[in-house]
């Protein structure tokens, strides 16, 4: 098959599409708590890119269920 022109972004693209998503994850707010930042928020999405990578989670809209729950604590147990 015979490609007539490449879609895959270069690697400066590539940088630039990869920088605004990892500066958001890098400065998102976290509640405040007595024992300092609450790690609630980073281990929802490290769960969720787990879930992601599975291919357990396809869709734009996330569920609540066991699969989640268990990547949270699973996850969780390492903070």
């Amino acid at each position: 098959m015979r490609v007539l022109f490449d879609t895959r972004p270069n690697a400066n693209e590539q940088s630039e599409l990869i920088a605004k998503p990892l500066y958001k994850l890098a400065h998102h707010t976290r509640a405040s708590t007595a024992y300092g930042k609450a790690p609630h928020k980073p281990v929802l999405l490290i769960s969720l890119i787990d879930l992601i990578e599975k291919g357990l989670v396809t869709g734009n809209r996330i569920q609540v269920d066991t699969d989640l729950v268990a990547a949270f604590q699973k996850t969780g147990n390492y903070w």
